[in-house]
């Protein structure tokens, strides 16, 4: 039995935190360093989710 697969679940939750942190307005919002703090994470949701791909192709 193979262990769990998580990366898909992990590029959703990524994708969601970016979501949250850019519509809902804090008073960090005027900060450029907010936004790439959010990047990161999207850049790391993107990683996910490639991988993922990745994975599911290989597997098929």
């Amino acid at each position: 039995m193979r262990p769990p697969y998580f990366y898909s679940c992990y590029s959703l939750v990524c994708l969601g935190v970016v979501g949250l942190g850019v519509l809902v307005p804090t008073i960090l919002i005027d900060r450029l360093w907010y936004y790439g703090a959010f990047l990161l994470v999207e850049f790391s949701a993107l990683y996910f989710l490639v991988a993922s791909v990745i994975y599911w192709v290989g597997q098929a």
